[in-house]
């Protein structure tokens, strides 16, 4: 297997991948080194975000990721290999082999099924409305022209996808559809409210529940009883093994509306097994904003169901901004539309001139300018510091809601985990691990303690005893105390990566982006880090980095759009 080691000795393929090619070759006797590595690179796909590869421009994809020169063979010859292996099957001959040809879109088979049912099960619920829930909406009783529109999606369709930048409304717009739902009769028990983590659901679970008290006083959360989880916990999805889960086709889930808030963070194989679990008279609402960041797993699936054609008649696209500064809002703005100008000077001088003191830019040009990072996190961490020695819990958690210093990086001299090794340094030299005013993230879910993935909390000193205070999520005002020996793995969070931010905002948001550029750098994760500051943003960023990030967007390959509007011809 000449090729895939060659691949494997420059970085591009790992143990998992050449193990599989080798797995191949071994029980068909196939000796294409060719097919081989398609064959492995077709398996790295869901590792680096795509759900399938394109055979013929496989080698540009991968070459934007390795300075090794590698030899590839001809297109055509990568044609012929993929289409003669004994261990691929084309779309339409009905064998199920471990791999899968389409359009010369070649997949793992069990991706391929994925997309394919999701794609029938999405075409199926966009073709008709729900029997039982359209009969319970009136656009007459509708406020603004918002919930006109998504009233007169939910009319012929049983899902609608709402979409929007940051701050356009999309939760309060499922919120109020939901009140009107339970106003006409729906059972609330039967109203699930997810998202891809605990802290963006709880978040839903807020709108939602001051929807509810605002407009239909007699109508509270806690009594209505609406599920708010995760979407893994709500469906029974376990990370490890996500191609199944506890309710499926044979096990429908008891829910009858499902609000998914996120949805851009949801990968493919998670997004199929929610669809298959439905009923078929279910009302889908799929909030998101397309042009923030993909999943961390495999897919980019709201993007592919907004780019494709025939689901436009189902979006209900958001224009008005009510979260930001007129000034953060602008800079979201030109970077979101910077296709249509191609104006990257023109992002770097709107950073320059600030305006309203909302906006702070710094080039990366003086040689302390990481220090600066570091002196302005711990100045703002002090207060938070202040009010965890005096044991004030709620002045305490409100960390994650006022400021954020946010790196685009994990590893390296420039990544979250050094720069809250700085400032564990600066701030809490010598002493014990655990100490007022430390800030930490759970990284794992544990429903039993309600604590979830992306959860922020502080230590704090109680009766001269040190515990962890997380903020209270729904209509409580309570916070939670844990004592830290009996937390769910956590990592320390006075720094976090954007990835880790997206779903949440604060009034003010630091983003540090490395002197050098990196295929991680992209528009998705500047627009991302720039929307998630309310009211003030510092960004640290060297001018060419700003213009390889403007330049770079993420395309994940994948054929779900395709088979969307291809079966719709």
């Amino acid at each position: 297997m000449g090729l895939v080691d060659d691949f494997f000795e420059a970085g591009v393929l790992n143990n998992l991948e050449v193990a599989f090619a080798r797995m191949l070759e071994r029980c068909t006797n196939c000796e294409d080194h060719i097919a081989l590595l398609m064959s492995a690179l077709a398996c790295r796909a869901p590792r680096v975000g795509d759900i399938c590869i394109d055979v013929e421009n496989i080698d540009r994809t991968v070459m934007a990721e390795t300075d090794r020169n590698l030899a590839w063979p001809p297109v055509e010859e990568r044609v012929r290999a993929v289409k003669s292996a004994p261990f691929i099957s084309a779309y339409d001959d009905g064998k199920e082999l471990p791999l899968r040809l389409e359009d010369n879109r070649l997949y793992l088979y069990r991706y391929y099924k994925d997309e394919v049912q999701l794609a029938q099960r999405v075409l199926e619920m966009a073709s008709h409305p729900s029997s039982s829930i359209a009969s319970k909406l009136n656009s007459a009783d509708a406020d603004n022209l918002n919930i006109e529109n998504a009233c007169a999606v939910l009319s012929s369709s049983s899902l609608a996808i709402i979409t929007g930048g940051p701050g356009t409304g999309k939760t309060t717009l499922a919120s109020k559809l939901i009140a009107q739902f339970i106003e006409n009769g729906v059972d609330p028990q039967e109203i699930w409210a997810v998202a891809p983590t605990g802290r963006a659901s709880a978040r839903l679970g807020e709108t939602l529940g001051m929807e509810l008290r605002s407009k239909y006083g007699s109508v509270n959360l806690d009594d209505a009883n609406i599920k708010v989880a995760t979407i893994h916990s709500a469906f029974g999805i376990h990370p490890e093994s996500p191609f199944k889960a506890r309710f499926n086709e044979e096990n429908e889930a008891p829910v009858r509306v499902l609000a998914m808030d996120e949805a851009s963070m949801v990968d493919l194989v998670t997004m199929t097994r929610v669809f298959e679990a439905l009923p078929k008279d279910c009302v889908v609402l799929l909030l998101g904003d397309p042009d923030q960041l993909a999943s961390v797993e495999a897919g980019s699936v709201l993007r592919d169901l907004c780019n494709a054609m025939s689901l436009r008649s189902v979006r209900v696209t958001l224009g008005k901004v009510h979260r930001f500064q007129e000034d953060i809002g602008q800079l979201a703005d030109r970077v979101h539309n910077i296709d249509k100008d191609k104006n990257f000077v023109g992002v770097v001088s709107l950073l320059r001139q600030g305006g309203n003191d909302s906006v702070h830019y710094d080039d990366c040009s003086s040689s302390d300018w990481l220090d600066r990072v570091v002196d302005l996190a711990v100045q703002n961490y002090k207060e938070v510091i202040g009010h965890a020695l005096d044991g004030n819990i709620s002045k305490a958690t409100l960390v994650p809601s006022k400021f954020r210093l946010l790196s685009a990086l994990r590893k390296g001299k420039y990544g979250c985990e050094a720069l809250n090794a700085m400032i564990k340094e600066k701030v809490f030299a010598g002493r014990q691990e655990w100490f007022p005013g430390r800030v930490i993230m759970v990284v794992a879910n544990d429903p039993v303690k309600g604590l979830f993935n992306g959860d922020v909390g502080v230590a704090v000193r109680i009766d001269g005893k040190i515990k962890v205070a997380f903020p209270s999520y729904g209509s409580s005002d309570r916070q939670r105390l844990f004592d830290p020996s009996f937390l769910p793995d956590f990592e320390d969070a006075f720094a976090t990566t954007i990835h880790k931010a997206q779903g949440s905002e604060a009034d003010e948001v630091m983003l540090v982006f490395p002197p050098e550029d990196s295929p991680i750098l992209s528009r998705e994760i500047l627009y991302t880090g720039i929307t998630r500051a309310k009211k003030r943003l510092w960004l640290f960023a060297r001018q060419d980095v700003l213009f390889q990030c403007l330049q770079r967007t993420t395309r994940r390959a994948s054929g779900l759009t395709r088979k969307l509007d291809v079966a719709c011809r």
